[in-house]
């Protein structure tokens, strides 16, 4: 993939934050603030939800793009991602269209721009363990030494990279244990 194709991701889906903020206050009308953050926060965590399941048992399973993620396992610094055109067909067509379908208000874009914002995170959140180097003992490098028993220990675990969450409800979380054996927490 090219730079640019990898990184645009970052650029195309703050814009559509932004739309499905326009659209939703253009379809949906005044929509309560208290409601409309419990619409993004549900969509959040459903995009977590997402996010372990495609991991788990699409990438993981020799399904639709199982060899690109087995390369990007085999060079996680390779510029290896889905392409931010298909990306955005499956949230329109898997979470905008159905949850205006199903809501018929500007609550439901806000249910999308929660799964989407997910989506930006994950993206950043992946792109940073991969590319970032962080002091040692701090959070954020025992986030990229989770990432990394996923990446480089041949077990099957921590498929969350946002949240171990999932990871931890259905048994598939990594630790590191004295004495380096490896185990599910």
């Amino acid at each position: 993939m090219r730079a640019i194709g990898y990184y645009a991701d970052f650029v195309v889906f703050p814009v559509v934050l932004f739309g499905l903020i326009v659209v939703a206050h253009w379809y949906g009308g005044a929509i309560h603030l208290g409601e409309a953050a419990s619409a993004i926060c549900g969509g959040i965590v459903i995009w977590t939800f997402i996010e372990y399941a495609v991991h788990r048992f699409v990438l993981h399973n020799g399904l639709f793009f199982s060899q690109d993620h087995q390369a990007h396992h085999a060079e996680p610094k390779a510029l290896i991602g889905t392409p931010t055109w298909l990306t955005l067909l499956i949230m329109i067509f898997c979470v905008y269209l159905p949850v205006i379908y199903v809501s018929r208000s500007g609550l439901g874009l806000m249910f999308g721009f929660g799964v989407t914002l997910g989506y930006l995170v994950y993206s950043f959140a992946h792109y940073s363990l991969h590319h970032w180097n962080f002091p040692d003992r701090g959070y954020f490098y025992r986030w990229k030494r989770l990432h990394a028993l996923h990446h480089f220990t041949g077990a099957d675990g921590n498929f969350g990279v946002t949240t171990s969450l999932w990871d931890h409800v259905f048994g598939t979380a990594l630790s590191k244990k004295r004495g380096g054996v490896l185990r599910n927490s």
